[in-house]
């Protein structure tokens, strides 16, 4: 009886001290949403592009290539190589201007777009007739004479129609500049039969002054 009383003594006290182990141990992180609960983060759990995944998040290289272009954004810390949008292992340089335009991306070729195609000294040089935005009167009528200049704005480096232009028109006898060249009444003249006596049936030219024959 003594021997089975001891027993349970033992067997209580070793109960006693299993529980308090485990109790004492420190809960197991818990895995990351949507990760894999294995995965150990690097470069303190922020994703850096680098065929890693930095994050625990699942992916590698997330937002690396937004574009998908092949290019790294030049927003991200980026090592050697990283995996791209495509999942091909591609070089850190060199750098997307642009990661979220596909048509963004060194050598490229500009086009007039809006766009900086290329990723060099800015947005459509070289290869657009106009500037979006900008207005002009070039080759819009005139203002010389009964004429009005009209104006035309450019639209994705294409100038658009001309709007409010006054066009010249064929000169008449009336004191204006009909045909916009700067001249008045200018080569107007009506054949006439004039003279008297001697002088009957002389042709001649009734001529347009001050706004009338």
């Amino acid at each position: 009886m003594r021997n089975y009383r001891l027993l349970l003594f033992i067997l209580s006290g070793l109960l006693i001290a299993g529980l308090l182990i485990v109790s004492a141990a420190p809960p197991a992180p818990p895995p990351t949403p949507g990760g894999n609960p294995d995965c150990t983060p690097t470069n303190g759990g922020v994703e850096r592009c680098d065929n890693v995944d930095n994050n625990c998040a699942g992916g590698i290289d997330e937002g690396c290539d937004n574009d998908r272009d092949g290019y790294v954004d030049n927003t991200m810390d980026c090592l050697s190589q990283f995996l791209d949008g495509n999942g091909l292992l591609k070089s850190c340089n060199p750098v997307d201007c642009n990661d979220n335009q596909a048509l963004s991306y060194p050598g490229n070729t500009e086009v007039c777009d809006q766009i900086d195609n290329n990723c060099v000294n800015g947005v459509d040089e070289g290869v657009c007739s106009c500037t979006s935005g900008a207005t002009s009167t070039e080759g819009c009528s005139t203002d010389v004479g009964e004429c009005t200049e009209g104006t035309k704005t450019c639209t994705a480096g294409t100038w658009g129609a001309c709007v409010g232009a006054v066009y010249g028109n064929n000169e008449t006898c009336n004191g204006l500049d009909d045909d916009c060249d700067g001249d008045t009444d200018e080569g107007l003249g009506t054949p006439i039969t004039c003279g008297k006596g001697e002088c009957a049936g002389t042709n001649g030219t009734l001529s347009c002054l001050n706004g009338s024959f």
